[in-house]
């Protein structure tokens, strides 16, 4: 494995949503949005996985981890969060090594996208 062929990625994304989501929805969604990033990832040529870190916090006191280290594992979740909330500001770091940054970015882009549309529209399934 080639040192030129490893990204990192850092991402600062804050979710202002129209309604209150419970921490289980919001979690629900995250982790198949970090599942989606692992598919993504293994079926475009990833070599390896440092790491997938996903951090959330509403106000500093409480907070959401979710950490992924290798492709074919579950994600290890640590929730700390309160029971609802409409702001919540995130941090996703990725290491990983194979995959061109712009491609994971734009896949990013496209999830965040559509997490942000889930929980805005009224018609949550």
């Amino acid at each position: 494995m080639s040192e030129s062929s490893s990204v990192i990625l850092n991402k600062r994304i804050k979710f202002a949503l129209l309604k209150p989501v419970t921490k289980e929805e919001f979690i629900e969604k995250i982790i198949e949005f970090i599942n989606g990033i692992v598919k993504f990832l293994s079926n475009s040529g990833c070599e390896e996985i440092g790491h997938i870190n996903f951090i959330a916090t509403t106000d500093g006191e409480d907070y959401l981890q979710i950490n992924i280290t290798e492709c074919d594992e579950r994600p290890k979740i640590k929730d700390f969060l309160r029971k609802k909330f409409s702001k919540i500001s995130t941090t996703l770091n990725i290491i990983e090594f194979g995959v061109k940054k712009e491609h994971i970015d734009n896949k990013i882009n496209e999830d965040i996208e559509n997490i942000e549309a889930y929980f805005n529209s009224g018609n949550k399934t």
